[in-house]
């Protein structure tokens, strides 16, 4: 043997999964966790990869695999905008999508949000008493982080029939709670 030390001593190192390590109840859609708003704590380290394919509209240069997923179920408390959160507070790069329902349409996806490093947001419309679907996995792997889910009132001027009246001179504004308007302008228009 070319290794070892001059007296032939060997050292073997082993490294193993604990055999309590059980996959998560929340690994697939139909048995997403319910969460409250706030704060909640997870852990995708033993979860496995769902067959549902991220939508190719969350493909931000990076490609669109999620791996070690898990799924999420949260009931919006008003009306206006949610937000699912893992940004700054996961240890591993994430993805995060939201989905009307198991079946439902993709309402956003998010791989690296801005001022989040590898982690994700993803803000999204919501109605008061409607559930929507929350699903978090890695780009590589999984680990743990901490999910929190909140919601704000619609701005009551976020789309062109609420448009707000003013005049000349400085008028101050917030963005924050705003969405994206339907259709999307064109390039010409920019």
């Amino acid at each position: 043997f070319p290794c070892g030390d001059p007296r032939g001593q060997y050292v073997l190192a082993l490294s193993g999964v604990s055999c309590d390590a059980r996959t998560p109840t929340n690994d697939e859609c139909t048995t997403a966790l319910t969460v409250p708003s706030g704060a909640t704590a997870f852990d995708s380290t033993f979860a496995t990869n769902s067959a549902l394919p991220l939508d190719a509209v969350c493909d931000e240069g990076f490609g669109t695999a999620i791996v070690r997923d898990l799924w999420f179920r949260w009931t919006a408390p008003l009306t206006g905008i949610g937000t699912a959160s893992v940004c700054n507070a996961a240890a591993f790069d994430t993805r995060l999508a939201v989905y009307a329902g198991c079946q439902g349409a993709l309402l956003g996806c998010s791989d690296d949000a801005p001022g989040c490093s590898l982690t994700s947001e993803v803000r999204f419309p919501v109605t008061a008493g409607t559930s929507y679907l929350v699903r978090i996995g890695g780009y590589t792997g999984g680990g743990t982080g901490t999910l929190t889910m909140s919601a704000a009132p619609a701005l009551p001027n976020d789309e062109c029939s609420g448009a707000v009246t003013i005049t000349n001179g400085d008028t101050a504004f917030d963005t924050t709670n705003a969405t994206d308007s339907a259709p999307a302008l064109r390039s010409e228009e920019h």
